[in-house]
Order: C-alpha cells, then structure tokens, then sequence
C-alpha cells in the first residue's frame, strides 16, 4: 500500500490488525516486510496492530535519492510513514 505526501512517496507497507497497540517492525538490509510474514499473523493473533514496511530500496520501495538509503534517510522516512499513519488512522 505505496501512498504519496507532498515531500515524496511513502515506502510500501503492509497493516494487520487492529489493536490499540502498533507494533512497526523494520527489516534489515537485504530484507523486505515479508521476512515478518509469520510473525505478523502471531502479534495479530494476541491482539495488536502491526505495520511492516518495505525500506527504501528493498522489496516493492523504490530506490530513494542519493543519501537516502543511509540511515537518516531511512529514519526520515519511517516517521514520515508513523505519521502518515497517525493522522489517517480511524
């Protein structure tokens, strides 16, 4: 689910759950969000929300602009997409 912002794309993410509690989980290098496929089913099961993106540059995110895939960039995005998320959440 890719959604843009006026600053630029946000990565691609999957939402499960519906919780009262998000819990993000953020791969790796050379990973992706379906590293967590398993493990979203179980913290959906006990109850939480869960978010697992995709980082710039791995899975269905495209490569970011240069410096974006050093860690500020990818920090930078991943609060763009908690507040994204926190906004529009219903």
């Amino acid at each position: 689910m890719a959604t843009a912002l006026p600053e630029g794309p946000l990565p691609d993410y999957e939402v499960a759950g519906s919780g009262d509690t998000t819990l993000f989980l953020l791969h790796g290098a050379y990973g992706d969000r379906y590293y967590f496929e398993d493990s979203i089913r179980r913290w959906t099961d006990a109850g939480l929300r869960v978010v697992a993106p995709d980082l710039p540059g791995h899975g269905f995110t495209a490569m970011p602009p240069a410096g974006g895939l050093a860690l500020p960039g990818m920090a930078a995005l991943v609060g763009a997409l908690i507040g994204f998320l926190w906004w529009n959440t219903s």
